[in-house]
């Protein structure tokens, strides 16, 4: 027969165990809860055209011929290791995973060259006006 002191330490442990399991629960629920928010955030899309785009926080891009992007600095010149992947000084990416990842989700929409208004643009027309 179980003493009462045997019974007390049995159920203290089995207590330990379940709370141990319901704080893994807790923490599988709110990975599962993070997965799902991410799987249903849209992905946007990159443009087709090749060309020169500029992100929502002004980074400059180029998209070439070829479908590659890269990261440029003020020169023009590709920014190299931009894309990060560890230990690669590659200049250019055609996954656009890798091309979202890189840039964040806050860089979108990316806006085409040829649609930026420059600040000198609007005071030349406002004094047309």
């Amino acid at each position: 027969m179980i003493d009462e002191q045997e019974l007390r330490k049995a159920l203290d442990e089995l207590d330990t165990h379940v709370r141990t399991v319901k704080a893994y629960m807790r923490g599988l629920e709110n990975k599962l809860n993070e997965l799902t928010i991410a799987a249903a955030t849209p992905t946007p899309k990159l443009p087709e055209e090749p060309g020169w785009y500029l992100t929502q926080q002004h980074l400059l891009l180029l998209k070439d011929s070829c479908g590659d992007w890269s990261v440029r600095n003020i020169n023009g010149r590709p920014i190299q290791g931009y894309w990060g992947r560890e230990g690669s000084l590659d200049c250019y990416a055609k996954d656009p995973k890798i091309v979202y990842a890189a840039l964040g989700p806050d860089a979108f929409p990316l806006v085409p060259i040829s649609e930026v208004i420059l600040p000198s643009e609007h005071i030349k027309e406002d004094k047309e006006d």
